[in-house]
């Protein structure tokens, strides 16, 4: 497996103008990491795309996946259409930085809009996006997230749905807690479909404390990898043994500083991988 960390892991300091792109592909160098994920939300023209490409090239960097923040939930149909169009200009930008997958959500639930309406346009959707991303030999991984895609099994649905080698699982391993699904019952239920993985821990607080809150009503932060309650070990021991061997993305939400519980994250992370190769 190939260990990967996610620019998400540095939004604390970037959404308060501590840092950018260059430091955070900076310091992934100085960590000795060979790959990284970025997000469009951090790359969001041309300028900045030319900017990413000398700075990859510069630190010696490959990208994992570039991702995006994509809903497919809305009501007119011309505005799923202008979504799709929009992903398909950032699978445009994808090539050119060289990423092998692109993380894609499914959408988010309307007031109105029933889940199988929902669930229709998202399948719609993927259906006329997929040929693109497979001229371009991009995987489209989907995260679990949220209430139309959060559990294992409505990503497996759509999976199965859409129906191609190019639209695949991207489970994250923290989310599943949300959704009050364990995760590692969660990573095997998609054991056949998975192409990338976001590596992230959370862990149970009070409920006056937490900064996600799961269906259920339960309270989490999240934490440096290997101090929560996901089974990091158990989780890249069944993927070790399932024959993985792609990616495991670094995604650090926790509560301690964005550089010392990334590095903290990524010690642990190259432990595991090390352990089960």
């Amino acid at each position: 497996m190939k260990l990967s960390v996610s620019m998400w892991s540095f939004w604390p300091k970037i959404s308060k103008n501590e840092a950018n792109l260059k430091d955070f592909l900076h310091f992934c160098s100085e960590q000795k990491v060979k790959y990284v994920e970025l997000l469009d939300v951090f790359i969001p023209d041309q300028d900045t795309l030319q900017e990413a490409k000398n700075l990859l090239q510069q630190y010696d960097l490959t990208v994992s996946s570039f991702s995006v923040g994509n809903n497919f939930v809305q009501e007119k149909e011309e505005d799923r259409k202008k979504e799709v169009e929009n992903i398909k200009a950032r699978l445009d930008m994808a090539t050119e930085l060289g990423a092998t997958h692109m993380r894609v959500f499914s959408g988010n639930l309307c007031e109105g809009i029933s889940f199988d309406t929902a669930k229709q346009w998202i399948i719609e959707s993927f259906q006329t996006l997929v040929p693109y991303a497979e001229k371009k030999d991009i995987i489209l991984v989907l995260e679990n997230h949220g209430l139309l895609a959060g559990k294992s099994s409505q990503v497996k649905e759509l999976i199965e749905a859409i129906d191609s080698p190019y639209f695949r699982a991207n489970p994250d391993t923290g989310n599943f807690l949300l959704a009050d699904e364990e995760p590692l019952k969660a990573v095997k239920n998609l054991q056949n479909y998975i192409s990338f993985v976001h590596f992230k821990d959370f862990i149970e607080v009070p409920k006056d404390q937490g900064e996600y809150t799961a269906l259920s009503g339960k309270k989490y932060n999240g934490t440096v990898l290997g101090e929560g309650q996901v089974p990091m070990e158990a989780i890249v021991s069944f993927l070790s043994e399932s024959g993985y061997n792609g990616f495991l993305s670094i995604e650090y939400e926790g509560t301690k500083e964005s550089l010392a519980g990334t590095a903290q994250s990524i010690l642990f992370t190259r432990s595991l991988i090390e352990k089960f190769k």
